[in-house]
């Protein structure tokens, strides 16, 4: 791993990150000091497909591998990424697993580290609500727009396949 960031440059991070970005260096701070620093060696696993997450992290330095219940490679993860956010908060199972790909240190927030912060800070929790929603609803605008194209893909290949095969019977089944 590369040589620890110092606090300033760690705290603009994360008031980068979309969960944090409305957040003063105070608020930023809390959370960092209720967290605690986990260095991950290759292979570790820091989340378990079908589990709710118990805790938020915060991947500082190396890479996390983000994969499918079956094992299926689906992105890497680099510096700087939240992770678990959305199960923390909403409670919902995760549908993936987190394994360390290189050594890396994360900064963990376990939920009852988080809800005593924000007993203390309720506006922390406000913000993060706030970054979710926005985070979500950019997701869905994604995904919104990927349907968008793959209709229009599949409409370009029914029409690729009138012109070269007419009587196929996958035609009569996507006409419908």
């Amino acid at each position: 791993m590369t040589d620890e960031i110092n606090n300033v440059e760690l705290v603009n991070k994360l008031m980068n990150l979309p969960l944090f970005r409305d957040m003063d260096v105070h608020q930023i701070n809390h959370i960092l000091e209720a967290s605690s620093k986990r260095e991950l060696p290759v292979g570790e696993v820091l989340c378990h497909p079908m589990t709710i997450d118990e805790r938020l992290a915060v991947l500082v330095d190396g890479e996390l591998r983000l994969e499918s219940n079956e094992g299926e490679k689906l992105a890497e993860m680099v510096p700087f990424r939240i992770v678990g956010e959305m199960g923390v908060l909403t409670g919902q199972p995760r549908k993936t697993r987190v394994i360390a790909e290189k050594p890396s240190l994360v900064y963990v927030l376990e939920a009852v580290q988080l809800q005593s912060l924000l007993e203390h800070e309720p506006e922390i929790i406000t913000h993060m609500q706030i970054s979710l929603i926005k985070g979500l609803y950019e997701r869905i605008g994604a995904m919104n727009d990927d349907i968008r194209n793959l209709k229009d893909q599949s409409k370009r290949f029914r029409t690729r396949l009138r012109e070269l095969a007419p009587e196929d019977p996958l035609l009569v089944e996507y006409t419908s």
